[in-house]
């Protein structure tokens, strides 16, 4: 009984806790949102997938070409936190910002009414157009009401915001297919994003009243934000320069292939994403310590039981890769493009305590510079591939891991930098991808080029092994989260 009762309050515990109530939300839709793509794959067919996936890249686009406001607001709310009205007076002036930028979005669908686009002529979207941009607007003041509420530990509205389309979605997608689904697919993101917007607005955490448009906080906002939107932008760029390299030189089928391929891979990191987004807050501020020790220690946490905890869920999902080509016939070498995928996407994890440092740290210009420098290796070596050496579709990828690989390099090294450590070639190495994790890195690279399905449990059982103490310390920090969840709010 006693037993029993321990447990019902263990479990009241944590579901009363706003932070694991959101991860527990935010994974419970991630499964949903996997479904959905399944049930995609089947209703859609390649070609049409590939239109539903070229119209998410657009909105993908929108969503990165914020000039940083969103990201700049996060940081600035951080260290303002205790001033209700310097906080207020930035809100209001990044609300003003982002509605400059709306009329720009604005005058981008005039633009193709009236002259058109190629590619929107390719994918055959101009109908749909109108409505893709509107969501790029609901979506620039959906991310900034988004930060404001996660920093001031309002999770609920946020959860909403994150699951609200992902379930309207199951409503429509049992009801349509092919052209009739895309259609009702971009009208769900459209309502889900206008619901989502009337939500925050009836909860806001902070009173605008009073406060009030200052040219000096707009400056501060956009003089900020401008880094860190050529860092975040240039950095999601990567990824996005890669699906638009390969919408553009291969066919729509081939591009619905990838969609479908790189939706389920990605799936894999979003999982990470949830815990990242939560803990970001409170890693600025333990990354702008004074103290060099105290950094050390939080940057290889991060390194223990971030980044390998990574590694091991994508080398676990890979194992079951293989059973998902045979219920999905049409979509042709998607074996080897889900594992080429997910591997590329994981070398993005090793960089996440670096460069959280030099954010916190306001190396803004820094960050800006190694995604910058990252994002022009990508378009180069992803052009180089596809028009000098005219490989098939799977190895595009590649540019995007080796960029994401140089990114990781160039971060551990302005880090060590700044902390005094050691910044040759073979120091950065190590650190930004540990002998731990590269040897199993190597073998899984391996495995996928040979499509040697079955190997990779061999690839994941050597990773256990090479990494078990740090697997115990990943079984530590869970356990504290369980018992503690309130150490990670802000």
């Amino acid at each position: 009984m006693a037993v029993i009762k321990l447990s019902f309050n263990l479990i009241k515990k944590l579901f009363t806790n706003q932070i694991v109530f959101y991860l527990f939300s935010r994974y419970f839709t991630y499964f949903i949102q996997f479904i959905i793509s399944i049930t995609l794959a089947v209703k859609l067919d390649p070609y049409y997938l590939g239109i539903w996936g070229f119209i998410i890249l657009i909105t993908n686009y929108f969503g990165q070409i914020d000039f940083g406001i969103s990201n700049s607001l996060n940081v600035l709310l951080v260290q303002n936190k205790d001033n209700s009205k310097i906080s207020a007076n930035y809100i209001k002036n990044a609300m003003l910002v982002l509605t400059f930028m709306s009329l720009v979005v604005v005058a981008i669908a005039l633009y193709n009414c009236y002259f058109g686009f190629q590619l929107i002529e390719k994918y055959k979207i101009n109908s749909y157009f109108l409505l893709i941009c509107f969501i790029g607007i609901l979506q620039y003041f959906n991310t900034l009401f988004m930060t404001i509420f996660r920093v001031y530990n309002k999770l609920l509205q946020v959860i909403f915001n994150q699951s609200i389309i992902v379930f309207l979605s199951v409503i429509i997608i049992f009801f349509f297919e092919k052209k009739l689904l895309v259609l009702a697919l971009v009208l769900t993101y459209v309502v889900g994003n206008f619901l989502s917007i009337i939500g925050y607005l009836f909860s806001f955490p902070i009173s605008l009243k009073g406060s009030r448009f200052s040219f000096n906080l707009l400056s501060n906002l956009i003089k900020k934000g401008i880094y860190l939107f050529i860092f975040n932008g240039c950095f999601y760029f990567i990824i996005t320069s890669t699906k638009s390299l390969i919408s553009y030189y291969y066919s729509i089928e081939e591009f619905g292939v990838f969609s479908f391929a790189y939706t389920i891979s990605n799936s894999i990191m979003l999982l990470l994403s949830a815990f990242s987004f939560i803990i970001f807050p409170k890693l600025i501020l333990k990354l702008s310590a004074k103290n060099i020790n105290d950094i050390l220690k939080s940057i290889d946490l991060i390194m223990i039981n971030y980044v390998t905890f990574a590694h091991i869920l994508v080398y676990f999902c890979m194992i079951f890769y293989h059973f998902i080509p045979r219920y999905f016939s049409e979509y042709q070498d998607l074996f080897k493009m889900l594992n080429f995928i997910s591997l590329a996407v994981l070398i993005n994890s090793n960089s996440f305590g670096h460069i959280s440092f030099l954010i916190a740290q306001n190396r803004e210009k820094t960050a800006a510079f190694i995604s910058l420098i990252s994002l022009l290796l990508n378009l180069l070596l992803g052009y180089v591939m596809i028009k000098f050496f005219l490989l098939p579709i799977h190895f595009i990828i590649l540019s995007s891991g080796l960029s994401y690989l140089l990114f990781s390099f160039m971060s551990t090294y302005f880090s060590n930098l700044i902390l005094k450590k050691k910044t040759d070639i073979f120091s950065i190495a190590i650190d930004s991808f540990p002998v731990r994790l590269l040897i199993p890195f190597t073998l899984a690279i391996i495995v996928s080029y040979f499509d040697l399905e079955y190997w990779i449990i061999a690839v994941f059982v050597i990773f256990i092994f090479l990494n078990l103490n740090f697997i115990k310390k990943i079984i530590q920090t869970i356990k504290l989260l369980i018992k503690a969840p309130q150490i990670i709010n802000l």
